[in-house]
């Protein structure tokens, strides 16, 4: 038995207060019985008058289309009529009120607490068409600017691979030189080994992009000892006849030094090597747990 069924039998219309909607409650009251006491209650004046002429006897054809009207005009009647809405980023479930025939907000949900986790990354949800989805666009920019780093990183380990190469060189042209001594040394060997210890030690000068973890800083790198075998070695490999300049026992000395140093500068590319294979897995595990 509906609300206004349960009026019209207990001849009590303010069970019509009730019913899912009431002023159509109201007007069906008073065309059963002839009672329009209720229809002071409907604010709708269209409605209201069909509500009076139903109970004064008016036309049946005419209170049916009034409702009809009434009916079409109302934005709902249930709240399934009611779709959800975005304010913002706040989805909203909107119920409808049968009072009115309009839908309302009933309860409201902050997407930006709602979060999508894929791995170590977290996007925040939007609100869509009063639902909150996944941030398809965020997740699409992550991936490329993983996708960007994993190629930086990629070129890094590249090009420290080839300084690690030029520095096993050059230091194991120095451990030659300081076993050999100056019986093997030639204005032309000093020359050619000096312009490769310079072209290594130039060529790692502000070499990683990374200024935080694996920039290498030669300043602190370069011991007395070995700072004063480069200006040496330099300073021969200007002269035309360096074997003249230097005694036997210094130049083993001075290419000690410059072994003993690249030796810590190889040490050094272990670690930077190390750092970029990490933070490649790193990058390649994130990219492999986004959808």
């Amino acid at each position: 038995m509906t609300w206004q069924e349960f009026a019209i039998y207990t001849g009590d219309v303010s069970k019509c207060d009730r019913a899912s909607h009431p002023d159509v409650c109201r007007t069906g009251f008073a065309q059963a019985t002839g009672d329009g006491f209720g229809c002071i209650r409907i604010s709708d004046e269209g409605l209201r008058n069909t509500c009076f002429a139903f109970a004064t006897g008016g036309s049946a054809e005419r209170v049916d289309t009034g409702i009809d009207e009434l009916l079409e005009e109302m934005s709902c009647r249930y709240d399934s009529d009611c779709d959800p809405v975005c304010v913002g980023n706040v989805a909203w479930k909107m119920g409808c009120n049968p009072r009115q025939g309009i839908c309302i907000q009933t309860f409201d949900m902050d997407c930006s607490g709602e979060k999508d986790d894929f791995g170590v990354i977290s996007f925040p949800k939007l609100c869509r068409d009063g639902l909150c989805v996944t941030d398809n666009d965020a997740i699409e920019i992550k991936r490329s600017e993983l996708e960007q780093r994993k190629e930086e990183l990629r070129n890094e380990l590249r090009d420290e691979n080839a300084r690690r190469d030029s520095l096993i060189a050059v230091r194991d042209e120095a451990h030659k030189n300081y076993m050999g001594g100056l019986s093997d040394a030639t204005a032309i060997l000093i020359v050619e080994f000096s312009t490769r210890v310079a072209g290594v030690v130039s060529g790692g000068v502000g070499y990683a992009k990374d200024a935080t973890s694996r920039v290498v800083d030669w300043t602190t790198l370069v011991s007395d000892a070995a700072g004063t075998a480069l200006d040496k070695l330099y300073e021969l490999a200007e002269d035309e006849k360096p074997a003249d300049k230097i005694t036997n026992a210094e130049y083993i000395k001075l290419n000690y030094d410059l072994h003993q140093f690249f030796s810590a500068l190889l040490a050094e590319s272990d670690g930077i090597i190390d750092k970029i294979l990490e933070e490649s897995r790193e990058v390649n595990a994130q990219l492999n747990a986004l959808p």
